[in-house]
């Protein structure tokens, strides 16, 4: 495949992080977060808004480097490099995490959240892909 060809799925994959952003800051509400988190511990509870809040700004850096430097991530810098191996170990990690250790038993049931979560597997599914393709063209 070709570098601008990449260059374009590179930026596709920003724009879709930066969707999943945006849907994420609707997420506690659909979900009823502050309800469900008011049973934990004060210090689990703030962590928990913590590590969704550095959740969301990776997503954010990761979709704003690949939208603005896809040419830069293509190319044989250690930089770009080192920018691929961790987003392809990102996504392929969430991948694995959603299909091998997320219990769903307690999953919101209906139309919108079954579609929600299609749409969700198949983003980082799509993203994993494009950032280990990106990262395979610097060794094959």
């Amino acid at each position: 495949m070709k570098n601008i060809e990449l260059s374009i799925l590179l930026k596709i994959a920003g724009c879709a992080q930066l969707f999943m952003a945006i849907g994420s800051l609707l997420l506690p509400r659909w979900l009823n977060w502050r309800k469900s988190l008011a049973k934990m511990p004060v210090l689990l509870r703030q962590m928990f808004w913590v590590y969704s809040g550095y959740i969301l700004m990776t997503n954010i850096a990761l979709g704003l480097v690949s939208i603005l430097n896809p040419m830069d991530l293509l190319s044989n810098r250690d930089l770009g490099i080192a920018f691929l191996i961790y987003a392809a170990l990102y996504w392929l990690i969430r991948v694995l995490i959603q299909f091998f250790y997320f219990d769903k038993t307690d999953a919101p049931k209906g139309t919108f959240y079954r579609y929600g979560e299609i749409a969700l597997d198949a983003n980082f599914i799509f993203l994993a892909l494009v950032y280990s393709l990106a990262l395979a063209t610097h060794y094959f």
